[in-house]
């Protein structure tokens, strides 16, 4: 099961960064985000904190 979450993240970061993420990131995976770390030079993008 862990690994089905991480893998459901990591899939919801990636359809962010290339500009076709949705509501389901902004609610299911971005609260659970402090950074997202870019190792191949681009910034890290930080990702808002949900009121």
């Amino acid at each position: 099961m862990g690994l089905q979450v991480a893998d459901y993240a990591l899939w919801g970061v990636h359809r962010e960064l290339i500009g076709k993420g949705g509501a389901w990131f902004r609610d299911s995976v971005a609260p659970t985000l402090a950074t997202t770390f870019m190792p191949w030079g681009r910034a890290p993008m930080n990702v808002p904190a949900i009121p």
